[in-house]
């Protein structure tokens, strides 16, 4: 029978009441457990261990009981105001007292103490039982941090170390009116429970009434007012002459609510005339510390009169007892659109726009316009707007117009073109033979031509290469309607793997030429090539004894690998010091020019000549940053060459690289 098949499958659940550490704990579990009052701790037999003691079963026992369930277990109940939160002011003496309920006859008698908990100081104090509230002996609470509260836990102990349940998690909460508010708007606004005012002493600041060391008068409650309005900042500066600017003005003790401040806003003259009203929106105000008025049009302007702008300062009013006034001054001015660059762009839009003038930044609100078309605006400064034009269904030449809130400005000079969207024929780069395939690098730089239609429609275009779903740019320069160069844009080495025979990497890629979607992902599209990518070129150093390779007026070659994969002969650039080698033909693996006849200086760290250095060959690793290379391809090589017909011989300094990589300036070099 032993190996027999099991008869009988159950689950067992094994429990210990002694973990639970609360009445309120021990009676609430899913298992058969019991509290025994006197005792203090909560068993599963109450029989061996609460004889003669009071028992609050648990909800979980079965059969009939005189107390069950954690509604009789002795606890702290709530505080006198009915909340789980007491509030103290850091430095203030009080006397907590609490609601408390079940507390037997025999526990009544006992010693009480209440007990907090304040950054981890634990404080007693004696407390006494009348009726059902628990009194504490009045205590100071204070607290170091510099937080505005902090929280201290709270219980009440009885016979030396046993405490009364706290299932409401009442606490004290310490706090500073200090800490939470630092001008006198924002302390009266504070929530009425922590009974902060403003204190107008020789420091004025947000206390408690028993801290403010000042006559009753000079105390500010919740209903008073605060008496000094400040203004910090306002913006925009500048608005049109029209009106219609939101003015966004932010300050401290800017009124309590909106019918303090509500018609007493505006834009006055060094004698407080008024020059115009602000009329302030109730929905942007924030109590005491910001109001966003529409200002309106001065009554009394006469554009045709003004040659400069209307200044002003800005002026609030509280309940028209107080009043701020701004330090800078606002400005009515006139906006003029003296220019727009480009003066065409593709009717798929997505041209930015640059319309150039006086006061550009002016108002609260710019909106752009090419005829009848939105141009969404992006930036503005005071001589320059830009914006981003719509789509048009047609070619066309439209007027730009531009509103400054309630002002319209049109440019009449000429007219903005929308013309044909460009399009792309082919793309090419490295051996002309291989039309329509381009072709980059890691390092990037590449040429890459482009030949097509309404190139020269699009400002800023930019060639993009897809690499594991992120996207990698190079620019380009439009030369013609038909023709444009672009450099292939550089990748970080981590999101190539050229491992394996897997040669060239095939991406997608495209161009970025305002909105046109046609010139984009040209990877997908079956009469364009993927865009393939190659291994950085490498050089390699002399082979030659010590680097040296001794020059006879013949043609210098230089081995390496992944030479032509991207590169023409015109593509590359030999220095020998401050002259150049000839390149005559370029390989795989081996790169072929003709020296100068005469030694050249070598190139100091400036690259200026030096006549008395001997110069060295240099082959340096495509230029990227954090290059890595081993064994004879390191980052930057050094081999010499001396040329037999000087006496003594004298050393020359090769520099080859491909003017494909980025080079500030080829010409320098």
């Amino acid at each position: 029978m032993a190996d027999g098949p099991d008869l009988v499958a159950t689950n067992f659940d094994f429990y210990d009441c002694s973990t639970y550490t609360s009445c309120t704990q021990c009676v609430s579990s899913n298992f058969p457990c019991d509290w025994c009052l006197t005792g203090h701790r909560c068993t599963h037999d109450t029989g061996e261990n609460c004889r003669n003691d009071i028992l609050v079963t648990g909800v979980a026992r079965v059969g009939p009981s005189i107390r069950s369930g954690p509604e009789f277990c002795p606890r702290i109940n709530k505080t006198a105001n009915g909340s789980t939160e007491i509030l103290v002011a850091s430095g203030v003496s009080k006397r907590i007292a609490v609601k408390v309920d079940n507390i037997q006859p025999h526990i009544a008698r006992m010693r009480f103490l209440c007990q907090f908990n304040i950054e981890g100081r634990v404080i007693q104090v004696n407390a006494q039982l009348l009726g059902d509230t628990m009194y504490c002996q009045e205590m100071m609470f204070s607290y170091s941090t510099q937080a505005p509260s902090i929280t201290a836990t709270f219980s009440v102990i009885w016979d030396r170390n046993k405490q009364f349940d706290n299932p409401e998690n009442i606490h004290v909460v310490i706090f500073r009116c200090s800490g939470m508010a630092q001008s006198c708007g924002i302390c009266l606004e504070l929530p009425e429970k922590f009974k902060c005012g403003w204190c107008q002493d020789a420091e004025n600041s947000c206390e408690v009434h028993e801290h403010c060391n000042r006559p009753s008068t000079l105390w500010l409650d919740k209903n008073q007012t605060c008496p000094n309005p400040q203004i910090f900042s306002f913006t925009p500066k500048s608005g049109p002459w029209e009106g219609g600017t939101n003015i966004t003005i932010e300050g401290i003790n800017l009124g309590r609510a909106f019918q303090d401040i509500a018609n007493n806003v505006r834009v006055i003259d060094e004698d407080r005339e008024v020059i115009a009203e602000c009329a302030p929106h109730e929905e942007l105000y924030v109590k005491t510390t910001q109001i966003v008025c529409h200002v309106e049009k001065p009554p009394n302007l006469t554009t045709g009169l003004i040659s400069g702008p209307m200044k002003g300062y800005i002026e609030v009013k509280v309940q028209n007892n107080y009043t701020a006034r701004s330090r800078e001054q606002y400005s009515f001015v006139n906006p003029r659109v003296l220019s727009i660059k480009p003066s065409k762009g593709p009717k798929s839009g997505g041209t930015a726009l640059e319309i150039w003038g006086l006061h550009m930044d002016a108002g609260s609100r710019a909106e752009a316009f090419v005829g009848g078309l939105p141009c969404n605006v992006t930036s503005r400064n005071a001589n320059k707007a830009v914006c981003v034009t719509s789509a048009s269904k047609e070619t066309l030449a439209e007027t730009v117009r531009i509103k400054f809130d309630n002002g319209l400005r049109v440019f009449e000079d000429y007219e903005f073109l929308y013309v044909e969207d460009p399009s792309i024929t082919y793309v090419e780069s490295g051996f002309t033979g291989e039309r329509g395939v381009p072709k980059g690098i890691p390092s990037g730089g590449i040429t890459v031509s482009v030949k097509g239609t309404n190139l020269n429609s699009v400002q800023y275009p930019y060639m993009y290469v897809i690499v594991q779903g992120d996207e990698f740019n190079g620019n380009c320069i439009v030369e013609s309607q038909t023709e444009m160069k672009c450099k292939s844009p550089r990748i970080p080495a981590e999101k190539l793997n050229f491992s394996g025979n897997a040669l060239p990497i095939e991406l997608e890629y495209g161009f970025k030429m305002d909105n046109v979607a046609q010139v984009q992902n040209l990877g997908s599209n079956p009469r364009h090539s993927k865009f393939m990518m190659y291994p950085d070129p490498i050089y390699y150093p002399f082979s030659e004894k010590n680097g040296i390779k001794y020059f006879r007026n013949d043609y210098l070659t230089i081995d390496g690998m992944n030479l032509d994969g991207t590169s023409r002969e015109s593509d590359v650039v030999v220095r020998i010091g401050t002259s150049y080698c000839n390149v005559t033909s370029l390989s795989r693996s081996q790169l072929t020019c003709r020296p100068p006849t005469f030694q050249p200086p070598a190139r100091d760290a400036n690259g200026k000549p030096n006549p008395t250095k001997i110069p060295e060959v240099v082959t340096p690793a495509p230029k990227r940053e954090a290059v890595r290379q081993s064994g004879a391809t390191s980052s930057r090589r050094t081999t010499k060459l001396l040329q037999t017909n000087t006496d003594p011989p004298a050393r020359f300094n090769y520099r080859a690289f491909s003017n494909t990589a980025p080079v500030t300036n080829p010409g320098g070099l």
